[in-house]
């Protein structure tokens, strides 16, 4: 899991931009790379594209396998949301 957080290609990109005074032109600018949550044996993975989650569930995949560790594909869940880019152009 370090692996995937220290590569910040992997993961969900947020980013916000926000004004600190209406009466000038500067704006702040954050942006982060969240790639997982995790809570004692339950990781929730994120990404932004489909090949971004393909690698991540690659490496972890290769992890578990060099680890000896079985994961219950059953229990596993995917959510997938499309967000139409027409919605942020209107």
């Amino acid at each position: 899991m370090s692996y995937i957080q220290k590569d910040s290609s992997l993961g969900y990109r947020l980013s916000y931009n926000w004004s600190t005074n209406i009466n000038q032109p500067s704006h702040i600018e954050l942006n982060e790379t969240i790639p997982d949550t995790t809570f004692i044996d339950d990781t929730t993975w994120f990404s932004g594209s489909h090949d971004n989650m393909q690698s991540i569930l690659n490496i972890a995949d290769s992890f578990y396998k060099l680890n000896d560790i079985l994961i219950n594909d059953d229990k596993a869940i995917l959510i997938y949301l499309q967000i139409l880019q027409e919605m942020y152009l209107s």
